[in-house]
């Protein structure tokens, strides 16, 4: 860096003079003369070794502390020190803050997995120099209340549709639990003359010990096949509906805690059943588990609802549940036809026209006709397709903006952790920062700092420059080319502040000990043409969302 110095007063000497040295000053004055000299006191740049570090104090006022958090960032060239290392995570001054930006950032997770069930794709964002800049109070405020009502139509427009699939699944779960208990009681109906008892001896003339093979409460359970049967033995059941998963840990749990006074049947249900909540299909069984008394069956109910098993009622006589199953196959039929004229009328709503053909026209030709969808479905239907419709604009809307909502919500949760970080002078009305920067760099800081309030009316951040004996961090400036060797080298270790840095050498050794595990020509021509397209697609790599 050039420097301006003026020539010394009249009388005066150097260091070199003071010392007698031969080098002296002009023995004349020269009045209006300066020299541009080089300033040798100043840091350097290199590639070495680290940059030289300087202990930064900052003075902002509250007004302008939020734009001017967000410019330092933008630049990445202050890593500030936390002031309030003793205060707790919850007991900091912007805690509250954190937490209303945290629930935005939930209502943004909410919509985007709308969009994915939706299969709507999120728009990126193209304004990059939008989005670099801080949001105000207001802006933040306008955006919590985009999110909160997209949030509230889109559940209430979702409600009709969750109700639907939760009664479809109740009534499908309720139709194999009639079935299987059905089977399960017309089989031991027809095994009620087989059942052993005590007094039954063998060829031999000896009793039969069945007490090692069949427990005896399952011969109360084939004896009581019938409804009669029940009442008569007190033998009280239970039913219901449990996830595949956790059959083995529901047989075991009931086992032990009922000391084995039980009989449990148990049945795979053949097709998988989608659960309502997170739209997943879910492999499921039906069982059946007898037990004498009613404070064995309360404890059985208990400890099925606590494992996420779903309990049904079934009746006791073969008769009405049949007539309760034929009740429920059909409501699922009803609940079927609405469920096909939901998708259908969802269809409708993703084209501008539609061509309908009827398979049972003998004719060859098919009926063709082009209508507007709210005219082709029929009155009574006309609610179902303006939810479906009003969704699917609502949430392609929301697919045009969420990028870029994500990217402010992160941008000011960020801010806010950096704030805490300060101590607040109450006499001053100021937050007061400390954090280490590049001595090379701080001028560009200071251009920031003016840059940040240029039109609050309060005044400009302060910046002093502190001295310490403290260790500074590590920064190595890199570039385009020395990033990725400099990456591979942290990657290993970071040199200590002004140690040898070793990614200067990296760029030469690494790829000749590329090229020695890997000399051959045909793997080194692969490697150029992969190097050819990542150089060429370099700005479409940079955009893309790495989840990072």
């Amino acid at each position: 860096m050039l420097v301006i110095v003026t020539s010394p007063e009249p009388g005066t000497i150097n260091q070199h003079q003071k010392h007698g040295s031969k080098n002296r000053t002009f023995k004349q004055p020269l009045p209006l003369l300066h020299r541009i000299v080089c300033n040798t006191t100043m840091p350097t740049s290199t590639l070495f070794r680290s940059e030289e570090m300087s202990l930064i104090q900052l003075y902002i006022p509250s007004e302008v502390a939020q734009p001017t958090v967000a410019e330092l960032g933008e630049l990445g060239l202050v890593q500030f020190r936390d002031l309030n290392p003793d205060v707790n995570a919850f007991q900091r001054a912007f805690v509250t803050e954190i937490r209303r930006l945290d629930e935005m950032e939930r209502q943004c997770r909410f919509l985007i997995t709308q969009l994915e069930k939706a299969k709507i794709p999120v728009q990126p964002s193209t304004s990059t120099a939008n989005l670099a800049r801080a949001r105000s109070p207001q802006e933040i405020d306008d955006l919590e209340g985009k999110l909160r009502e997209h949030e509230r139509r889109i559940q209430e427009m979702n409600g009709s549709h969750e109700q639907l699939q939760r009664r479809y699944l109740e009534l499908t779960e309720l139709k194999h639990t009639l079935r299987e208990t059905d089977v399960f009681f017309h089989q031991s109906e027809s095994r009620q003359d087989d059942i052993p008892t005590p007094f039954d001896n063998d060829t031999h003339g000896h009793g039969t010990n069945h007490a090692d093979t069949t427990p005896l409460i399952e011969h109360d359970v084939e004896a009581a096949a019938t409804a009669e049967g029940l009442h008569h033995l007190s033998l009280g059941y239970v039913t219901g509906v449990i996830s595949r998963l956790r059959m083995q840990t529901f047989e075991r749990v009931l086992w032990r805690s009922l000391r084995g006074n039980l009989y449990i049947n148990s049945a795979e249900i053949d097709e998988p059943i989608t659960d309502p909540e997170t739209d997943e299909l879910v492999e499921k069984n039906v069982f059946i588990i007898f037990a004498h008394g009613r404070e064995l069956v309360s404890k059985i109910r208990k400890i099925s609802e606590s494992l996420g098993a779903t309990l049904y009622q079934v009746e006791e006589s073969q008769d009405r549940r049949r007539e309760a199953l034929r009740g429920v196959e059909a409501r699922i039929e009803d609940l079927n036809n609405v469920r096909r004229l939901e998708r259908f009328s969802l269809s409708l709503t993703r084209i501008d026209h539609c061509r309908v053909q009827f398979n049972n026209v003998k004719s060859s030709k098919c009926l063709r006709f082009t209508l507007t969808p709210c005219y082709y479905i029929a009155h009574n239907h006309q609610v179902l397709y303006t939810t479906n419709n009003t969704r699917r604009a609502e949430l392609l809307q929301v697919a045009e903006n969420i990028s870029s909502w994500i990217t402010t919500v992160k941008k000011e949760k960020a801010i806010y952790h950096v704030m805490n970080l300060f101590n607040y002078d109450g006499t001053r009305r100021c937050l007061i920062a400390e954090g280490w920067c590049p001595t090379l760099d701080i001028h560009i800081v200071q251009n920031a700092l003016r840059r940040a309030s240029p039109d609050s009316g309060s005044g400009t951040p302060i910046l002093t420059k502190l001295h310490t004996a403290k260790e500074p961090p590590t920064y190595h400036r890199t570039n385009k080319i020395t990033e990725g060797f400099q990456t591979i080298i942290d990657a290993y270790g970071i040199a200590r502040y002004r140690e040898v840095n070793p990614g200067l050498f990296t760029i030469i050794t690494f790829p000749f000990l590329f090229a020695m595990m890997f000399g051959d020509v045909g793997h080194g021509f692969l490697m150029l043409c992969f190097a050819i397209w990542m150089v060429r697609s370099e700005k479409k790599l940079a955009k893309a969302d790495l989840g990072e």
